[in-house]
């Protein structure tokens, strides 16, 4: 069955969403997958090699239902409705509600295309008001909708989706790229981290990740372990204020700002830790974590990871089994969990263990694409 999946966001792109897609539609059949999305920096030199079809609209940011977004809108619709007829698509996915979703929902309404929308979470909660009745039909008149935790379901239903539409699909994870055994001395000797104990973030520098409670909790552990290194991967608005907090702190002997490395180094990152910690929290306007990806990328390379008891955090990381929830907002509890397995190496091993077996089993992306694949089947019945 041919599929279209229209795209807000896609490679070479980087991000949690843009990781599940990447993986999710790359082993689909070329013949059976066809990708429309926007274009982006190195768009040209990603789309020569990807192995699927993908078509890219020129799209600058746009705002919702404003009149200068018009014809971002009808010219996705206008591809969107070309690419059913001539590749004679049979079913629509949709990498969020707005505006994606709404190509789907108007697709469905003009062809009878059968449409499936992907929530991640994130996107629902920082919605204005005035957006809901739209999210709300979107929603509702798809065919599924692909929650990425029980917290997304949560929202759904909040926001008054039918619960029967909600299928719970945790993402995966490449459990022989990410995994224990990889060797990560060249990180090690990249950064200077010989014979130091690091606690490792990877996340984009945002203020809901929370690098500034880790940043804060760090007094507190350096008095008991002063070899401790706090390593930060990635890139965002929050740069400067996050140094600056450092500086602060007088901290900067103990924080290295790695910035954006290259994605065939992160395993190795990962690789190089004690301790995998995201302080996430929501902040003002809703933005929160849906679900957490990077804990899996750590656990499968066997390491405990701390993360902020909100959102969907709680289904990335089992309490007490592969890793610690903490309140985001409690820089004692922060520093206190960091501390405990710092202390008690055999637990630290333990839960690393753990959260190892845990990725292998339940979060890998051939489980997940057969169960995107198992809702079309059932869709069609």
């Amino acid at each position: 069955m041919k599929t279209l999946f229209i795209a807000t966001w896609f490679m070479p792109d980087t991000g949690g969403s843009i990781t599940i897609y990447n993986n999710v539609y790359s082993r689909y059949p070329s013949k059976e997958i066809v990708v429309l999305t926007k274009t982006t920096c190195g768009w040209r030199e990603f789309d020569r090699k990807f192995k699927i079809p993908v078509y890219r609209l020129p799209a600058k940011r746009y705002i919702f239902l404003r009149p200068e977004s018009l014809l971002i809108y009808a010219g996705f619709l206008v591809y969107s409705l070309f690419l059913v007829l001539l590749k004679r698509v049979k079913l629509v996915h949709c990498d969020q509600v707005l505006w994606a979703g709404l190509i789907g929902y108007l697709l469905k309404i003009i062809l009878k295309t059968p449409y499936v929308v992907y929530a991640h979470g994130e996107e629902i909660t920082m919605q204005l008001r005035e957006k809901e009745k739209v999210m709300r039909k979107i929603y509702n008149s798809a065919d599924f909708i692909i929650a990425n935790s029980s917290y997304t379901e949560s929202l759904l239903l909040k926001l008054g989706v039918c619960k029967d539409k909600i299928k719970i699909v945790h993402p995966g994870i490449d459990a022989i790229r990410f995994n224990p055994s990889l060797d990560p001395a060249p990180v090690i000797m990249r950064h200077g981290l010989q014979n130091k104990t690091v606690l490792l973030t990877v996340s984009r520098l945002e203020e809901r990740k929370g690098h500034d409670m880790v940043i804060r909790a760090l007094p507190g552990v350096l008095a008991q372990f002063p070899d401790l290194m706090y390593l930060i991967v990635g890139a965002g608005e929050e740069d400067g204020r996050l140094k600056s907090l450092v500086e602060k702190l007088n901290l900067k002997g103990s924080v290295i700002f790695a910035g954006k490395v290259d994605e065939k180094d992160l395993p190795l990152y990962y690789c190089c830790c004690d301790i995998f910690i995201m302080a996430n929290r929501e902040v003002k306007g809703g933005s929160i974590e849906g679900f957490g990806e990077v804990f899996i990328e750590a656990a499968a390379c066997g390491k405990p990871a701390i993360g902020g008891d909100s959102g969907g955090v709680r289904d990335a990381i089992l309490n007490d089994e592969t890793g610690f929830l903490v309140n985001p907002n409690d820089i004692g509890e922060i520093s206190q969990k960091i501390i405990s397995l710092l202390r008690d190496k055999e637990l630290s091993r333990k839960l690393g263990m753990q959260a190892r077996q845990r990725a292998e089993i339940e979060f890998n992306w051939d489980l997940y694409y057969k169960k995107v694949n198992s809702l079309e089947e059932e869709g069609n019945r």
